[in-house]
């Protein structure tokens, strides 16, 4: 078995570098990630996004990190 790789991205330069990859893949996985369990509840914030682009790889874009809201 393949060993799991999971990567967060943290810097401008990872979010752009990670958006070259997105842009040209032919297909990925992606889901929100949410701070609570009911994901439709009033209370729940979307926190980030998670991306697959192979079935032992996935990266994490957190939307409370380093890179700006406005990027």
């Amino acid at each position: 078995m393949e060993k799991l790789v999971y990567n967060i991205i943290n810097t401008i330069e990872e979010f752009d570098s990670f958006i070259s990859v997105l842009s040209n893949s032919l297909e990925f996985a992606y889901d929100a990630e949410t701070n609570g369990l009911i994901t439709h509840g009033k209370d729940s914030k979307i926190v980030g996004l998670g991306f697959s682009l192979k079935e032992t790889e996935a990266t994490y874009v957190p939307f409370n990190g380093n890179i700006p809201v406005d990027y």
